[in-house]
């Protein structure tokens, strides 16, 4: 019993390591990045803001899909069946990227209004964090079939036990990749806004490719939980 204890303990504590280093690295990542865009100044912090807060929500939709995928897949990974998990993993990725495209229409018709909502008719920059905020809600459409994409797979990885490769791939992007290239854009070449949303775009692009990379590898049956 004492043996089994420690294995069970072992293995949690496995999975627990991989999924906070994986965390750690994001938080990094993002509070590099915010503060590379705080030195941009008022009006573009505002105008970010603003974006963020919409990217959050449609983060949600991929995560929910991505919770779901982790489960089944790990289900079906327990009861010894890669193949079912695989295809549990492929409609799951078929349907964050019909919710992602939705996503991306109505946040690219809608991205006026929506950023307006977060400003008053007494703020004197209104106009201009309006005006920027509205271009920065194209590069948050255009996040949408990259990000969904990626949390969803990503999360198929995680329910087949490979947490180490997906915690490696959010540090390369996460805590690389988007903070080198945004300090690049912003101190650098000194771009705007949207060349720093670019850098994010990138950021994501790299690391839906290396999670897809894994994903459509399908020699799940040599992945040890």
């Amino acid at each position: 019993n004492q043996v089994e204890l420690w294995e069970s303990m072992l293995a949690v504590m496995k999975v627990g390591g991989n999924a906070m280093l994986e965390q750690v690295a994001l938080r990094i990542g993002f509070f590099t990045y915010a503060a590379i865009i705080g030195h941009m100044g008022k009006v573009p912090y505002a105008a970010h803001t603003i974006a963020m807060q919409f990217l959050n929500i449609s983060f949600s939709f991929g995560d929910g899909i991505g919770i779901a995928a982790t489960s089944l897949v790990g289900q079906m990974m327990g009861r010894q069946r890669p193949d079912l998990s695989v295809v549990y993993g492929k409609c799951a990725q078929r349907m964050a990227l019909v919710v992602s495209l939705a996503l991306a229409i109505g946040i690219a018709i809608f991205r006026h209004p929506l950023s307006s909502m977060f400003l008053s008719g007494e703020d004197a920059d209104k106009a201009a964090v309006l005006a920027l905020a509205a271009n920065v809600m194209f590069m948050v459409a255009l996040f949408q079939p990259f990000q969904t994409s990626s949390v969803v797979i990503s999360g198929c990885l995680r329910g087949a036990g490979d947490n180490l490769y997906v915690a490696a791939v959010m540090m390369i992007c996460v805590t690389g990749i988007r903070p080198l290239l945004s300090a690049l854009a912003v101190y650098g070449l000194h771009l705007n806004l949207v060349a720093a949303w670019g850098a994010s775009l990138i950021d994501m692009a790299v690391r839906l490719t290396l999670v897809y990379i894994r994903f459509s590898g399908g020699k799940w049956h040599d992945i040890k939980v």
